[in-house]
């Protein structure tokens, strides 16, 4: 999303437009002598890939597209991290809104860091750091302190009221706010039908034996029937060695990216530990169960 012309700015140079900030190299926030582009801020839909990034302003944002939009250089991919995120403001600026994107989220510090990971953070450990989002487009589990951007409608039902989702249905699983509803078509009892999920990569979510809260992504679902649900998907597969197993399907963080391990990933938290921290089979185990 670079801005007009991608004029060079900073260490002194003439400051860039009212609409644009200057967008210094990744990691130079606290630089005076560093130069950057002009990007723009406004007038742009950001994807909803979660690609998070840490802006320089000590937030993690959904993606770059989103920390451009609030103006603001980055410090590193991946969420940030409480330790060593100091307090500097970088460019500064503020998010612009009116993007008409949905789904995007730039929030606070982030609560990575838990586990000593150099890779991906994840961004729980328990249920407590997660809660609810809701307006007329969105149901969302996410990490507490985040900011989702609102689609912006007006409706007499938010989203979540509308499929019977409330804050008790968010959890913390492997690492990530989910739903604790379940989408393994094996725990359904009741007769009733599946719902159609039109959009790829979703299913319904299950609660108590019925098929009940609309459809759901399915790295958001607390489980799935295998782990072919999750490479159909594109993502990887946790395996919790539970009785019986349980699949989860997750997405890699930057920081994993060329080192997808179990330990970068940090998808076993509480009791639960990795089979074989170093290898790309992802798989915890509880020894003391």
């Amino acid at each position: 999303m670079g801005g007009i012309g991608g004029r060079i700015c900073g260490a002194g140079l003439k400051s860039c437009p009212a609409d644009e900030f200057c967008d210094l190299p990744t990691g130079l926030c606290d630089s005076p002598d560093a130069t950057g582009t002009c990007v723009a801020k406004t007038g742009v839909m950001c994807p909803a890939d979660v690609q998070q990034v840490c802006g320089c302003d000590g937030k993690t944002y959904f993606n770059d597209c989103y920390r451009q939009l609030a103006g603001v250089s980055k410090r590193s991919d991946g969420a940030c991290v409480d330790a060593g995120v100091g307090g500097s403001t970088g460019t500064g600026g503020s998010a612009t809104g009116g993007s008409g994107a949905t789904g995007g989220i730039a929030g606070t510090t982030s609560t990575g860091g838990v586990g000593g990971s150099s890779g991906g953070h994840p961004e729980c450990v328990t249920s407590d750091d997660c809660q609810l989002f809701s307006d007329c487009c969105n149901c969302l589990p996410i990490a507490k302190g985040t900011i989702v951007p609102s689609c912006m409608l007006a409706c007499i039902q938010s989203n979540c009221a509308k499929n019977g989702l409330a804050a008790s249905d968010v959890a913390c699983v492997a690492g990530r706010c989910a739903w604790s509803r379940s989408c393994n078509p094996a725990q359904v009892t009741c007769s009733a039908p599946a719902p159609v999920c039109l959009v790829a990569g979703r299913l319904p979510l299950i609660v108590n034996g019925c098929y009940a809260g609309g459809c759901a992504k399915v790295e958001d679902c607390s489980e799935v029937a295998s782990c072919s649900v999750c490479t159909a998907a594109g993502l990887s597969c946790a395996t919790f060695e539970t009785v019986p197993p349980s699949y989860h399907c997750v997405s890699t963080p930057q920081g994993c990216s060329t080192n997808p391990t179990c330990a970068c990933m940090e998808i076993c938290s509480g009791d639960m530990s990795c089979v074989e921290p170093d290898s790309i089979k992802l798989t915890c185990q509880c020894p003391n169960c």
